[in-house]
């Protein structure tokens, strides 16, 4: 807008007004005593009285000439520069400059003169390519600069961050590993909630078995990984990458170039440890024919695969996985692995996984001597280091004497403890590994020897941590020994009492009048009648109890944790969950029955 010039006039009133009207300024003197118009300082217009600008307040008259002259106002465009994603990236925001022009509005009369504008907002970039250059060098952002990008982001000055740089990401290597040719598993059909109303009484069993000269594994190595870089130039290093290390325990054996496992003998692959590292092929015996009186009891440190039946009053056992073609009445079989009845299994004992009780035994008793001697063995040093500070030595031969006094000072319960251990390793069913056995037998001679009175043989530090390393040699045998699970598979039952710390699984018509006790789950997809169940995992059953009012129909006992599911269930089946029982009122079908610990309540679905 341009100056405006004061037409005066005069008119009576008491205080003078001052307004701006069709773009001119117009100034009412006061009449009598009233006072002058008041025209304000505006920081937005140049505003010149009678030709000087005014910086405060000053009273007009219509004699004076007045200019207003809005000012244009000038904001420079703006940039921020930041890194993100850790300096895997760099991001930039370009805001354009504004130039606000404008105009003044009219204004009705008043004593003083308040400015208003109209105002228009132009924009304008002054932000450029170079500029952006220089504040990312500032930044220290040297790498993965997109100038593409840059260019598009100055020319669109959106305000919004933009990505313009970017690093280059790590690539993680990978460990190595073995990939397994077998499938180290028993194979067992498995079915969930929404199939047992379609029961498969065909499903096949396979217990994996692998001939000589069959390669069991390859072992990849390790890839390393690539580095990384950020837009600031810093070379990021990849994770490091392991070896895997395999062992061979025994029936096999690592190839020349250390690449993959060999089988050196028939029989059945197991392969252990944390990271499936630990292989040996157990053989496997077939007995053709029946276990009679002929035969005599068969015990057999394998694989153990019997063609004909067991006969009444016979045993089987074996530290491994037991599998049975014929039947078996009246008999005792026990395994420290999986056993597999094709057939009736009637008035027998079975007992599959028998070992985890005895390891369960044994490892407490392990690991409370093996922290009792890592003790005296720090004591030990720690009372030579006391006395050498005072210039004293004790002499080589007087050392077993102080464990001796050790023991029997701070460790009283040691003897005992030792003693038990022993008791329990001759006591066990099945052989430990060799190493294992050897262990113990170190054991047994460094701390009781020929007397088998106090520890005669511990006479140098050095046994101590001789003891130490056979200690842990047993407690690793027993950890990768765990991990073959013990189950039960069997096709009809009746009479039989079934105990597996893995899963009890009855593939055909049923059971009667049987106990089963699992650590695991418990499934039968015929009919269960007569007994008891007690189950660590999960329960499923076909049908479970008998058609009329039989007041005992069957027990069931589960972990507040755990849930059973029935294709039927008839009334007066008893199920507990913990200290919580229920027993059925009526016949339900395709049923979940579970513990509500929220509720405290046993809960019943249909599914």
């Amino acid at each position: 807008m341009g100056k405006k010039y004061i037409q005066s006039s005069y008119s009576t009133g008491k205080d003078g007004t001052i307004e701006i009207k069709n773009g001119l300024v117009r100034i009412n003197d006061p009449a009598g005593e009233g006072r002058p118009a008041v025209i304000l300082n505006d920081p937005k217009a140049t505003i010149t009285v009678n030709g000087q600008a005014i910086d405060r307040s000053r009273q007009v008259y219509s004699a004076d000439k007045v200019e207003i002259t809005p000012i244009e106002e000038r904001i420079p465009g703006s940039l921020q520069v930041e890194l993100a994603e850790g300096g895997m990236s760099a991001k930039i925001k370009v805001s354009p400059g504004t130039i606000i022009k404008r105009a003044v509005r009219d204004v009705p009369p008043n004593s003083e003169l308040v400015l208003s504008y109209d105002e228009e907002h132009v924009s304008f970039n002054d932000i450029t390519v170079g500029n952006v250059q220089a504040a990312l060098r500032e930044k220290g952002i040297i790498f993965g600069i997109d100038l593409q990008q840059v260019e598009k982001a100055v020319n669109e000055a959106s305000g919004q961050f933009e990505t313009v740089a970017r690093g280059e990401e790590v690539i993680n290597g990978s460990d190595g590993y073995v990939e397994l040719l077998f499938a180290p598993e028993i194979e067992i059909s498995s079915y969930n909630e929404n199939s047992l109303s379609k029961v498969d009484y065909k499903e096949k069993i396979v217990i994996p078995a692998v001939n000589k000269g069959d390669v069991l594994a390859v072992i990849h190595p390790p890839r390393p990984g690539t580095p990384g870089r950020l837009v600031t130039g810093k070379v990021v290093e990849p994770p490091s990458v392991k070896e895997i290390k395999v062992k061979c325990k025994g029936g096999c054996e690592l190839s020349p170039e250390g690449d993959k496992v060999w089988a050196t003998c028939t029989g059945r692959p197991i392969v252990e440890g944390r990271q499936r590292d630990v292989f040996r092929v157990v053989p496997l015996h077939i007995h053709r024919g029946d276990v009679d009186v002929k035969s005599g009891n068969l015990r057999f440190r394998g694989e153990l695969k019997i063609t004909g039946d067991i006969m009444e009053g016979m045993t089987v056992e074996s530290p491994g996985n037991i599998e049975v073609l014929g039947n078996t009445a009246g008999a005792q079989v026990i395994s420290g692995g999986s056993i597999i009845f094709r057939n009736n299994l009637i008035n027998s004992r079975v007992v599959a996984g028998i070992l985890m009780d005895y390891y369960l035994q044994i490892e407490p008793l392990l690991e409370e001597i093996e922290k009792i001697f890592l003790s005296l063995n720090s004591g030990i040093g720690q009372l030579k280091a006391a006395l050498s500070n005072r210039g004293k030595k004790i002499d080589e031969s007087k050392t077993g004497y102080l464990i001796k006094l050790f023991i029997e000072r701070k460790f009283e319960a040691l003897p005992e403890l030792l003693k038990k251990l022993l008791r329990l390793s001759k006591e066990k069913r099945f052989s430990l590994t060799s190493q294992a056995e050897k262990a113990l037998q170190e054991i047994e001679h460094l701390c009781t020897g020929d007397t088998g009175n106090g520890f005669p043989n511990i006479r140098r530090d050095d046994d101590i941590k001789r003891v130490v390393q056979a200690l842990s040699a047993v407690r690793l045998s027993i950890k990768e020994s765990k991990n073959i699970e013990g189950d039960i598979i069997a096709s009809y039952i009746q009479n039989s009492t079934l105990n597996a710390c893995g899963n009890i699984s009855v593939q055909g018509t049923g059971c009667y009048n049987s106990i089963f006790k699992a650590g695991g789950d418990i499934q039968i997809k015929g009919v269960f009648r007569g007994g008891k169940i007690t189950a660590g995992g999960r329960v499923y059953i076909g049908e479970a109890g008998s058609p009329g009012l039989l007041l005992k129909q069957g027990k069931i006992n589960l972990s507040p944790d755990s849930e059973a599911v029935f294709r039927k269930i008839y009334e007066n089946v008893q199920i507990s969950f913990g200290k919580r029982t229920y027993r059925f009122e009526e016949t339900r079908s395709m049923v979940k029955v579970f513990f509500s610990k929220e509720e405290d309540l046993i809960k019943i679905i249909h599914i």
